[in-house]
């Protein structure tokens, strides 16, 4: 019988002479191991345990009768035309863009999970079709943006990496995103492809973040391959993780995360191989160290989460005796994975503890003020989502939830205890969410940050739960329609509950501080014009549009909170100190914000105005005229849409 470390580990095992064949769910059961030969005992000559010469299996998906699924990298290349096509359309008001636009999502999905899916397809055929449905999610990012870097966060970090050229040196200022330069991981590969290539920054940027994504993929294959050897089940958690509402946009976006993942990916498979195998780990742990070290140099909160991942593997190790022999090896790995961290923090990133800080009060204040709405809070875009997108976007976490529960249940049946205590485990995770999203009052933001990272553990452990099934059940008709409906409701619940928002789901259409889609030719023409006549971070206030353009390509130093001093009529006194204390110089209107209402929910960055003000509707253009009345108030920039006031000779600077 298999000793209790094969049975954590799913090791190859032989069952002693004359006793009774072992079910489905342990006879195939291979390796979890690094290398194909590592499931050699329970595979066939391809590591595939699905095609074991067994009567059961051996004659379905035999490699003589694997089929390669070109069909699907073609099929998700159609699916990225539709969805490119469908973009031009909404930027000319097509009336068919948005049905163009999901009859490309749904043909994606469906590509990629009829290979994941259906028997006989090789393992090649399957993982080709992860990496077309991989390219075809970069690149419908890039048709929504073809042209240059449009989202906020990306125009931040377009500022560190321009601050990086022009300064020469590895921490320039940034005054939008002053965290962004002391973890310059994406920066850096940006300005070695520019460097190496002659390509100008949008193209260098594509490369660095269309690599990236797709090292993602194939860092989640090898993760997922650590916990089973079976290739339909590796494909298949692997498309649940793709399907995840960070994947799709955000992931591929020129962000710090999207260099991190995969790093962070790559140091947790190092750690599960030594959790497997504990011989000979110096190699491993050493890698693993490289990993950690450049998410660490990249991003803050992927670097929180990777230690954190890593020192509970660590901890699990030695506190179960089964795999106690990986605890020395995993805590060498989580123990300098911290130890590299901290030294990074403490002597070039000190005002990280304080920026994220933020985030953490957050979480913890959505315990304790579940269902609290506080006096004027403003509802922002997310909930104002359409009722059928928030009934998907639920579903999503519902379907992960209750497959991870379903496993658990089983696994605990099976008297697998650990098994069963992970799946439930992760399961409650997911309901957790749940909870925050629909409770909270700032559950939509603190929920929509944690899928990339969430989606991840719960996928691998999901990878042990299916492992388990017997080969008849994953091949069942019953099977395949609940798992083909489990990922449409996966997949479409990502697009709703990611980004962009249902309203800028098209491009083409100007909305009042709405994210991109208020970055149009007005704004960038401000924000070259700015860079090229005003001083270097000179302090201002506007609206949200204006101050993404202005506080990147403008390389000006925004005033958060600024709603109290342009809501009020007429000058003030309080306004006055207020532009003397933060030595504010420029003041920028923009028209527009008088004609529509804000399309997050509120036109500034910030706090909302005092006083419980109502601004669902257009902004009151009669409190914009004050600064054309003031005493003293220039004006240097007028396009007729946009106007910029300087108060350096004004009665707000007397």
């Amino acid at each position: 019988m298999p000793s209790d470390r094969q049975r954590l580990l799913d090791r190859p095992h032989e069952e002693p002479a004359g006793s009774p064949p072992a079910d489905a769910g342990t006879a195939e059961a291979g390796t979890a191991g690094s290398g194909p030969a590592a499931g050699t005992d329970a595979a066939g000559p391809d590591g595939d345990p699905d095609k074991t010469a067994t009567p059961d299996n051996a004659a379905p998906d035999g490699p003589a009768t694997a089929r390669p699924a070109r069909w699907a990298p073609a099929l998700c290349g159609v699916a990225l035309l539709l969805v490119a096509a469908a973009f031009a359309g909404g930027r000319s008001q097509a009336s068919w863009a948005m049905g163009g636009y999901w009859a490309g999502q749904l043909l994606l999905v469906s590509a990629a999970g009829a290979a994941c899916l259906l028997p006989r397809i090789s393992p090649a055929g399957r993982t080709g079709a992860l990496f077309g449905f991989t390219a075809a999610q970069f690149l419908i990012k890039v048709a929504y943006s073809p042209v240059h870097v449009k989202f906020a966060d990306e125009l931040q970090h377009w500022q560190t990496t321009l601050g990086m050229l022009d300064s020469g040196r590895l921490f320039p200022t940034n005054h939008s995103l002053p965290i962004s330069p002391v973890f310059p991981g994406l920066e850096i590969l940006t300005v070695v492809v520019m460097k190496t290539t002659g390509l100008s920054f949008f193209p260098a940027a594509l490369v660095v973040c269309g690599l990236s994504t797709m090292l993602l993929t194939a860092a989640v294959l090898l993760l997922v391959r650590q916990m089973t050897p079976r290739w339909d089940v590796v494909a298949l958690v692997t498309l649940v993780y793709l399907c995840n509402p960070n994947h799709g946009f955000f992931t591929s976006m020129y962000l710090y995360t999207t260099p991190a993942l995969p790093l962070l990916v790559l140091a947790l498979a190092q750690a599960v191989s030594l959790l497997r195998d504990p011989r000979r780990p110096v190699g491993r742990v050493a890698l693993g160290l490289v990993c950690a070290g450049g998410v660490l140099v990249t991003h803050h909160l992927t670097m929180v989460v990777c230690l954190v991942l890593l020192a509970t593997i660590a901890v699990s190790a030695a506190l179960v005796r089964p795999v106690r022999r990986s605890a020395a090896a995993l805590g060498a790995l989580a123990a300098g994975s911290v130890a590299l961290s901290v030294a990074w923090v403490a002597l070039v990133a000190p005002d990280t503890v304080g920026y994220l800080g933020g985030p953490l009060l957050a979480l913890g204040e959505t315990f304790t003020q579940f269902g609290a709405v506080e006096s004027g809070q403003v509802a922002g875009a997310a909930s104002s989502k359409p009722l059928v997108e928030t009934a998907f976007s639920l579903a999503a976490i519902l379907v992960l939830a209750g497959a991870a529960g379903l496993l658990g249940l089983r696994s605990w049946r099976r008297r697998e205890r650990w098994l069963a205590v992970l799946l439930i485990g992760v399961a409650g995770l997911e309901a957790l969410i749940v909870i925050i999203r629909v409770v909270s009052p700032r559950g939509e933001e603190l929920a929509g940050r944690s899928p990339a990272y969430v989606t991840l553990v719960v996928a691998a452990v999901l990878g042990l739960g299916l492992h388990r099934l017997p080969a008849a059940v994953r091949r069942g008709r019953v099977w395949l329609a609940g798992a083909a409906a489990a990922l449409l409701v996966l997949f479409v619940g990502g697009i709703t509950a990611g980004w962009p928002p249902s309203w800028l789901r098209l491009p083409g259409t100007y909305h009042a501080a709405g994210y991109e889609a208020a970055v149009d030719a007005h704004t960038l023409q401000l924000g070259w014009w700015s860079r090229e006549h005003l001083p270097a971070g000179g302090r201002f206030i506007s609206d949200f549009g204006n101050q993404t353009v202005l506080g990147t390509i403008g390389g000006l130093d925004p005033v958060n909170s600024p709603a109290p001093m342009f809501y009020r009529p007429e000058f003030d006194w309080g306004d006055r100190s207020m532009v003397q204390d933060l030595e504010i110089r420029y003041v920028v209107v923009d028209r527009r914000i008088t004609l529509a209402p804000p399309a997050r929910g509120t036109f500034f960055i910030g706090d909302p105005p005092e006083g419980g003000t109502d601004t669902s509707g257009p902004f009151p253009a009669a409190s914009l005229t004050k600064f054309d009345t003031t005493q003293g108030t220039g004006i240097v920039f007028d396009d007729g849409t946009i106007r910029v006031y300087d108060l350096s000779n004004s009665r707000y600077a007397w």
